[in-house]
């Protein structure tokens, strides 16, 4: 990542923070929602997404501006973990406790088990660049629409963050 990238990611995790409010919710289908993420992110060619998003299946009641903050770190995080080449793979499903559950899994070098318990702390961070607040944020995020963030690695293995949110119940949009 060059100098400019890198600053362009920090001040974009500062507007971010600075834009946290009360989520705005709506009711959204969750492929619908990843869908339009992963259409504006900037993937590097070496790096394939595999997903298995069934649309019409998995409604949240989410601000979806938040939301796509959320899966924008953690894909971009994924890409970073790879050195921009490798497999992402994103599922959405149904957990217990009526939840829509969407993993995002890598297949970088993984996250040290230390790591694991620290990663979501302010200021905490493995990366050479940037200040660590990423996770931070995604977390606040998800926890002010009711779910709950998880990541789970093994060293060399790659990592999975696991987003579950509130289902907002079956039927048409």
């Amino acid at each position: 990542m060059d100098q400019v990238e890198e600053s362009t990611a920090i001040i974009q995790g500062l507007q971010d923070l600075a834009k946290m409010e009360a989520p705005q919710k709506g009711r959204k289908d969750i492929a619908n929602v990843l869908e339009d993420r992963l259409s504006t992110l900037k993937i590097p060619r070496a790096v394939k997404i595999v997903t298995d998003l069934p649309e019409g299946e998995f409604f949240v009641d989410v601000d979806e501006k938040q939301i796509l903050m959320v899966f924008r770190n953690i894909l971009i995080n994924a890409v970073q973990a790879m050195d921009n080449k490798g497999t992402i793979r994103i599922n959405a499903g149904r957990s217990s406790g009526n939840c829509v559950e969407i993993s995002v899994e890598d297949s970088g070098y993984g996250i040290k088990a230390e790591d694991l318990e620290e990663i979501f702390q302010p200021f905490f961070g493995t990366k050479t660049k940037g200040f660590g607040f990423g996770l931070s944020i995604c977390q606040m995020i998800v926890e002010k629409h009711g779910g709950e963030i998880e990541a789970r690695s093994e060293e060399e293995k790659g990592a999975t963050f696991i987003v579950r949110l509130p289902s907002a119940g079956e039927g048409m949009e």
